[in-house]
């Protein structure tokens, strides 16, 4: 008894435009030598009502009809002329939109895609645009307006060595 798991014609290339079309001329070729749709679609892993489509296709249109999409999945909101026109505005920044500090944030992008390029997108889909445009998430370092940077740096260069263990510059006594 094996314990590998058999995989149909299917779970290889789900996915595959060329494995796709390849599929539904098999299905054709199949359905043309007289094999009933239920068989066909348990050799080829697929539904029976795909299978009675792609006949109905085939009859109406010829194999050109059976070329399926050229793209998978839902087309995009934003084509890429909008998204460099997206860009540029971003580049201009927060406060050239009318913001009050110099801070993008993901609702503000959205409000500014939206006003200036005419594209509704949820805020929690932003950020896939945002990483296919090469950028990042960034966050503005949390600092006290009263900080003395000269107090910080002669801390850091004199009281800091003096507290560590094992100051730089002595010999280590120990084995």
């Amino acid at each position: 008894m094996s314990t590998l798991k058999r995989t149909s014609p299917t779970t290889v290339a789900k996915r595959d435009p060329a494995a796709m079309r390849q599929r539904r001329l098999k299905a054709v070729k199949l359905f043309a030598q007289g094999v009933i749709k239920a068989d066909i679609a348990r050799r080829l892993g697929v539904s029976r009502q795909s299978v009675g489509r792609w006949a109905v296709q085939h009859a109406q249109g010829g194999e050109k009809a059976l070329t399926g999409a050229t793209r998978l999945g839902r087309k995009p909101k934003a084509d890429t002329a909008t998204l460099r026109r997206f860009e540029a505005e971003l580049l201009k920044g927060p406060e050239a939109h009318g913001f009050a500090n110099n801070l993008w944030t993901l609702k503000r992008m959205r409000d500014v895609l939206e006003r200036t390029c005419g594209v509704k997108l949820h805020s929690r889909y932003l950020w896939h645009v945002m990483r296919a445009l090469r950028w990042s998430p960034q966050r503005p370092q949390a600092r006290a307006r009263e900080r003395d940077e000269a107090a910080v740096l002669k801390w850091r260069r004199h009281t800091w060595p003096a507290l560590k263990k094992s100051p730089q510059g002595k010999a280590l006594d120990r084995v």
